[in-house]
């Protein structure tokens, strides 16, 4: 998916390992104190069709942190907001892009070692995918 990003709060990519999955072709950030929220957005360009991920932290993420992801197409908050800890994965439904010109994806560090530059691990969209 690095091809079509336009922006990014220090996305990385490569494998996770989320709730005991690994996950190979994944994008993540860090969270902690300094990392609360971050964005990645992608030039969709209306060539895709579907879009799916698996949401999590990664396994060497404190235990007691709480993430918050969001996907918005075009603008629009799609699904609901989609709740994960170290612990358990969140697995939307795959999402419809057909015709999509950006999608966002938006996580918000909830809970967990709020102190001032924690880093509390990582917040990953595991194997996300865009098909067409």
């Amino acid at each position: 998916m690095d091809e079509d990003r336009t922006s990014d709060g220090s996305i990385s990519s490569g494998s996770v390992n989320l709730a005991g999955a690994d996950f190979t072709n994944s994008i993540y950030t860090r969270i902690g104190g300094c990392k609360k929220e971050s964005d990645v957005t992608y030039a969709l360009k209306g060539h895709w069709r579907e879009f799916q991920t698996t949401l999590g932290l990664t396994s060497d993420t404190d235990s007691d942190a709480v993430v918050y992801f969001r996907i918005y197409v075009d603008g629009k908050q799609i699904g609901e907001q989609y709740r994960a800890t170290k612990f358990k994965a969140a697995l939307p439904k795959p999402v419809d892009v057909s015709g999509a010109i950006e999608l966002k994806l938006n996580m918000v560090f909830a809970e967990g070692d709020m102190g001032l530059c924690s880093n509390a691990g990582y917040a990953a969209w595991g194997n996300a995918e865009l098909s067409r």
